[in-house]
């Protein structure tokens, strides 16, 4: 595992997967989010974000964290390894919730300046609900395509802590 990509519905913990694990096997670490959401939230134009993330994947080894699909065939096709975080929806949903709480209580920086709101807090419980069952359905699909890709799909913080163990 050196060029690794964290994958699930948002809220499941891809990018606090994708830190730890970069920091337990020494490699850079790769946040999607922080190319797509520019100031403002704003989001980068297709181009400008596959020029970014073709870039921060060229290297030997990293850890990327994401779910922008279309930008599947750049990152999965340079992968060697696909961690799938498929948790319930109700867990998903409790985290996408806290994490939202507590970025608006604690007034987070997060990518470019931007900081959380209810309103976008709302946005992305909604998506979280709308998108997880697609994304469930949709993944095998997606995955065959790439037939090289070690698929690794933890269903469940448990089973996260008990794989990150055994690393």
């Amino acid at each position: 595992m050196k060029r690794i990509c964290v994958i699930g519905t948002s809220g499941s913990g891809k990018t606090t997967l994708g830190k730890t694990l970069a920091k337990q096997l020494r490699l850079p670490f790769v946040n999607s989010d922080s190319f797509y959401w520019q100031a403002g939230w704003q989001p980068a134009s297709q181009a400008v974000l596959q020029e970014k993330i073709f870039a921060a994947t060229s290297g030997q080894t990293w850890v990327f964290d994401g779910n922008y699909l279309s930008l599947r065939h750049f990152v999965w096709r340079r992968a060697d390894t696909v961690v799938w975080l498929d948790f319930s929806l109700f867990v998903v949903l409790r985290r996408v919730c806290w994490r939202n709480a507590r970025r608006i209580i604690r007034r987070e920086q997060l990518w470019n300046g931007n900081r959380e709101n209810w309103c976008r807090a709302w946005s992305g419980v909604r998506h979280t609900w709308s998108t997880h069952e697609g994304k469930r359905a949709n993944y095998p699909k997606f995955l065959a395509e790439f037939p090289h890709l070690q698929i690794v799909r933890l269903h469940s913080p448990r089973h996260v802590k008990r794989w990150l163990n055994a690393i």
